[in-house]
Parts: structure tokens; C-alpha cells; sequence
């Protein structure tokens, strides 16, 4: 469904693209600014909400008996949250992550066994080259990227790591020397595992 998406820069100067459709990507939208605004940097990419169009669209889809997809019993949110579920093209199995709702690249592929992966993704496609980090008001961490967290563009938690944690810390320092900040609630993810098990996705 169409969604109204607004960019902020580091100058707090703000962006609105209206009735963008769903299965446009984060990428997208940063190719898209990056060439409507060369040379300004992204500070945030706010999804928003679904236009006016689209909520007049699910009120007619829910007269005529058809469920938003939003709204099926697999998708939940809360309010940092959602779950985002498709099914494999190939296999027809349903394939669920947990997203924070204000930076995509920030992904949740949690295991009924606790061998899950949080996924701190770096904004740009940009390679990370060293990482802080900082559990609770733990000391802070740092260290290298391994060969997989390259390749992957993300830094990686095991899902073990963030169990009893409220709060979460990542700094990023890409290779182009690139400083990008995450402050992610680890309490509001706990709560999306909690359903994501319950309702036994995969």
C-alpha cells in the first residue's frame, strides 16, 4: 500500500515523497534522494503512514470481504516493531523478519531455539571498519567487523546476547570513515520475538 516517506538531512531540513508504493526499498529511496539532493546527507528515512488513497483502499477492500495484509494474523507491531512476512517465491513457505519501524536495515531473525541475529545494517551500502557497542550501561565494546559482517553490510548480534538487555548502543565507523549512530530498544524487541514464537514463524 502506498506510504508517505519523509527525509530528514543533517542540516534538519526534511524531504516528503507522497503515495510511495510498499515494495519500494530502503535502497530505493536513498538512490532516489541522492539524486534529487546530491551532496546532502540522510539522517533519517521515516516510513510514515499509509496515505489517504491507501486507507480509503483497505476501507473498500474490507466491504468487499478482502483483508489488508497488513492485518492478517502473522503481521504484528508494536511501537518500535513490526513483523514483515512474504512467502519464498520457490518453496510457497512463509519467511518472516522483525524490522524496526524507523531504519529497515535494522532486522531481527530470531530461532525457537535462541539462535537467532539481530542485524545493525550501515545506512549507503557502506562497508563497517570498526564498531563500538554498548549493552545496558555496560561497559563499552569495540572491535573489527568480521569477514561475513563485510560482506553482509551489517553488524551482528547473536540473539543470546541481547537476552535480559533493555538497550542496545552501536556505533559504526564505515570505511569511507562514516560515523553512524543506532539507540535500539532491546525491551520492544523482546516483546515482537515473544509473538513471533508464539505464532511459530519461521
Amino acid at each position: 500500500m502506498p506510504r508517505n516517506i519523509t527525509i530528514t538531512f543533517n542540516d534538519n531540513s526534511k524531504h516528503r515523497y507522497e503515495n510511495i508504493p510498499d515494495y519500494v526499498t530502503p535502497d530505493d529511496i536513498e538512490k532516489r534522494v541522492n539524486k534529487d539532493f546530491p551532496g546532502k546527507k540522510i539522517t533519517n528515512i521515516d516510513g510514515g503512514k499509509k496515505s489517504t488513497q491507501s486507507s480509503e483502499l483497505d476501507q473498500v477492500k474490507k466491504n468487499a470481504g478482502v483483508q489488508s495484509s497488513r492485518r492478517s494474523s502473522d503481521n504484528y507491531e508494536n511501537s518500535d516493531w513490526e513483523i514483515f512476512c512474504k512467502s519464498d517465491k520457490l518453496t510457497d513457505d512463509k519467511v518472516c523478519t522483525i524490522m524496526l519501524k524507523q531504519n529497515r536495515k535494522v532486522q531481527c531473525n530470531p530461532k525457537p531455539d535462541g539462535r537467532g541475529t539481530l542485524y545493525v545494517g550501515t545506512p549507503y551500502r557502506q562497508r563497517p571498519d570498526f564498531i563500538y557497542y554498548r549493552f545496558d550501561n555496560e561497559s563499552v565494546v569495540n572491535r573489527l567487523p568480521d569477514p561475513i559482517e563485510k560482506e553482509l553490510l551489517s553488524v551482528m548480534f547473536p540473539e543470546s546476547a541481547l537476552r535480559g538487555k533493555s538497550r542496545l548502543r552501536v556505533k559504526i565507523i564505515s570505511l569511507l570513515k562514516d560515523e553512524y549512530d543506532f539507540d535500539i530498544n532491546l525491551s520492544t524487541l523482546q516483546d515482537a520475538i515473544s509473538e513471533y514464537i508464539k505464532q511459530g514463524l519461521k
